[in-house]
């Protein structure tokens, strides 16, 4: 009986786990070239030294946005039932 109550809600989190990968990735991707950039210009390694950048953004920003989804969602909800 508990089964048939999570799978529901397994199926409608996996929306919400892709929205934050991809997010997160995008964000990651962006920022990473833009801090990068700004520390270093346009130098003739830049592209080996923003590879190394994303790499280690890539590697650390989507693990942590996946733990703090659950804890947005809920200050998301309390945020627009106040209003």
């Amino acid at each position: 009986m508990m089964l048939k109550a999570v799978i529901p809600r397994i199926k409608n989190a996996k929306p919400r786990i892709v929205l934050g990968l991809v997010m997160s990735a995008a964000m990651a991707t962006v920022l990473s070239f833009v801090i990068t950039l700004s520390y270093t210009g346009f130098v003739p390694n830049f592209l080996s030294i923003w590879m190394n950048r994303l790499t280690l953004s890539l590697s650390v920003g989507p693990p942590i946005a996946l733990m703090l989804l659950p804890l947005v969602m809920k200050l998301v909800g309390k945020i627009f039932r106040e209003l």
